[in-house]
């Protein structure tokens, strides 16, 4: 249908075209012979596409294609408990394109598809072959009671022959399913239905001794993993008021998982207890009800409650500790600079004097070279003639 309609939609842009070159060409051509092509060409599309579905019920009719649907387990579940309703495609032939399957919508059921894809499978019928495609939507009863899935459309391609494809849509037979409140669970307003559970906690900020400060904050995290629920069905813990302190809840984390047909849910709430006033309190027992799928029990998993003692004294000395630390901190600060004030220097005056004492070095060089020069030229008459006797004083001969 929704290519007809594309297809549809295409022909009339194209014929709106037309008639607009038409238009500048000074040849008009009659907008009724665009929309009576149109017309013409939706219904050679709706023909093929009535005999793709005649076709496909043929191929039902001949033995040559079937759909069949179950619900697993067939017995009563409780509410909340996870059936599988497993669609199953088949044909001698093979599937050409993907399968489209249309979920339906009951009153008092969730339906959810969270397989993409087909389990891809191989039987052997009367001696042939046939290829299996099988679809998995799960399900939840909200309430007890008995309710009918309706029949489920199932949009194939079949390719009947080398070369050439069939497409259309069979349904999937009705199927029933029956919810019953088992009597543990009377009186009780939610449980999670689930063959495996665990209940955790973690906390920050909390001192080993138990004792908090008036404006200190706790920290708890709450986790609840459960295997084959949807995130969406674990109930939120209990956020009772307490005496003493402020509470805070953040958003939860829902995070669900399917992997080759198993189901793990998992959701995480986070509160911050802020301490308001002195005294006694304590943060208060987490509790579920706990539907073993498996074992047709009911369990009440419990998480501890935490006794805290909120303390005006230690927020006095958590501000004479915050001082001294702060203080102690400024007073390393300025030894530091002292220290790097008095390197700097002591490196400056070294320099200094390295410099005077080679400036004196070189004086006294110079002092003791003039010391041991002869009082008396090396010649009486340096301007003279080469022939003079030079005169030289007894020390130097």
């Amino acid at each position: 249908m929704n290519r007809l309609i594309g297809c549809a939609w295409a022909l009339s842009r194209l014929g709106r075209k037309a008639g607009r070159q038409n238009a500048r060409q000074q040849n008009p051509r009659p907008q009724w012979r665009v929309a009576l092509h149109c017309l013409i060409t939706i219904n050679l599309l709706a023909a093929t596409a009535v005999a793709q579905g005649d076709e496909i019920s043929q191929l039902i009719a001949q033995g040559q294609f079937t759909v069949s649907s179950e619900i697993s387990p067939s017995e009563p579940v409780v509410p909340g408990q996870r059936l599988k309703l497993i669609i199953k495609v088949a044909t001698p032939r093979w599937f050409t394109d993907g399968t489209q399957i249309q979920k339906p919508e009951v009153p008092g059921l969730v339906i959810l598809q969270t397989q993409d894809f087909a389990a891809n499978a191989s039987e052997q019928r009367d001696g042939q072959n046939w290829t299996v495609q099988r679809w998995i939507l799960d399900v939840f009863a909200t309430a007890p009671g008995r309710f009918t899935v309706p029949p489920i459309a199932v949009t194939v391609s079949v390719s009947t022959s080398p070369g050439r494809s069939i497409q259309g849509t069979a349904l999937a037979p009705a199927t029933q399913v029956v919810a019953t409140l088992a009597p543990p669970l009377e009186g009780i307003e939610q449980w999670i239905a689930s063959p495996e559970l665990t209940l955790e906690q973690t906390l920050e900020g909390l001192p080993e001794d138990g004792v908090l400060a008036v404006g200190a904050a706790v920290r708890r995290q709450i986790s609840i993993k459960a295997a084959q629920v949807m995130a969406m069905m674990l109930p939120p813990p209990a956020m009772d008021p307490v005496q003493g302190l402020q509470i805070y809840a953040e958003p939860p984390i829902l995070r669900s998982d399917s992997n080759r047909g198993a189901l793990n849910a998992e959701r995480r709430d986070v509160v911050t207890y802020i301490a308001t006033e002195s005294g006694q309190t304590v943060l208060p027992e987490i509790r579920l009800q706990w539907w073993h799928t498996e074992q047709h029990r009911l369990t009440t998993v419990t998480l501890p409650a935490i006794p805290i003692t909120v303390s005006d004294a230690r927020v006095i000395a958590n501000d004479w500790s915050a001082k001294a630390l702060l203080t102690g901190k400024i007073l390393a600060g300025f030894v530091l600079i002292a220290l790097l004030v008095w390197w700097a220097r002591r490196h400056t005056m070294l320099g200094q004097l390295k410099r005077i004492a080679r400036r004196l070095r070189k004086q006294l060089i110079k002092r003791w070279r003039q010391l041991r020069a002869p009082a008396l030229a090396k010649r009486l008459n340096p301007d003279g003639s080469a022939g003079v006797l030079e005169a030289t004083s007894p020390r130097e001969q």
